[in-house]
């Protein structure tokens, strides 16, 4: 899913590799007064690895990010970085909510009580050996889609074990919003339904005042998330199994090889054996 507009850099390297041009996670080296802008699709973390950085959003409210420290950055809304003095900073792109509902169990942190105040947290010793390590890695140029998505899991899973679930739930506040049995439901559910009047009854609710709801909290048609997940579950059996291409389209519900193909191309970008090759090399 690509960034949408208002973006912006100004004495900033954010080095891209060729087949790859939107990465799950990236370093910036900033210079004095770089500037980096974005107004993410998706909720980011932003780990400063050196220097000291200043976030600030288009209200004007902001924080100051010292190095070995980290802070989340949420969707739909204009944020600047801007380097305080030489800074390299490390982005992880998170595709989804659903990946930190499932990754981190962010459902579960609100029986707890956060501090909503905390906008950052600091790089504990077990977080910082992952993230030397990840930092190495993309120096030398790991771009694999598969290799940046599995770091992320891993970071995930690292911070709900090496964190008190108190400060995840502060700093993941913005996330706990009060429809966040209803998230929870879609994200525990979409994977085993085929269709938005299956989710519907799963709910107990009637098609349209389903509907109604789920783009009111989700933002987004039901038939879409439900399209984006089957995409995503597709793509990964394609990377990760060697599953026949016939055996994952009746899997997924799909007529024919000829309607699952169609499909592929159409969300994936590639038929489903040229995104198998690909994603293997």
């Amino acid at each position: 899913m690509s960034e949408r507009s208002y973006n912006k850099e100004f004495g900033v390297k954010a080095p891209q590799s060729a087949g790859f041009e939107n990465p799950l996670a990236f370093l910036l080296e900033m210079r004095p007064e770089g500037i980096y802008g974005r107004k993410p699709t998706e909720p980011q973390l932003v780990f400063v690895c050196r220097g000291t950085v200043s976030v600030v959003d288009l209200d004007g409210e902001g924080t100051q990010l010292e190095r070995d420290n980290f802070s989340l950055i949420m969707p739909g809304t204009f944020v600047s970085l801007t380097a305080l003095e030489e800074s390299t900073v490390l982005v992880c792109r998170l595709r989804s909510e659903r990946q930190l509902y499932e990754r981190l169990k962010l459902a579960n942190l609100a029986f707890f009580k956060g501090d909503e105040s905390i906008g950052q947290l600091p790089v504990n010793e077990d977080l910082g050996i992952f993230l030397d390590g990840f930092i190495h890695f993309l120096k030398k140029g790991f771009s694999s889609a598969r290799y940046h998505e599995g770091k992320i899991s891993e970071l995930l899973y690292i911070l709900r074990e090496c964190y008190p679930v108190n400060d995840l739930a502060g700093l993941f506040s913005p996330l706990l919003g009060t429809e966040l049995a209803f998230k929870n439901f879609v994200f525990s559910t979409v994977r085993k339904v085929g269709s938005v009047s299956e989710m519907a009854a799963k709910a107990n609710m009637s098609p349209t005042g389903f509907r109604s709801k789920f783009v009111k909290i989700m933002g987004e048609s039901p038939s879409e998330i439900i399209t984006r997940y089957k995409a995503e579950m597709v793509r990964r059996d394609l990377l990760y199994t060697d599953m026949p291409l016939k055996e994952i389209s009746e899997k997924y519900g799909f007529n024919s090889i000829h309607v699952f193909t169609r499909f592929c191309t159409r969300e994936l970008g590639q038929s489903p054996g040229n995104l198998r090759k690909s994603g293997r090399k």
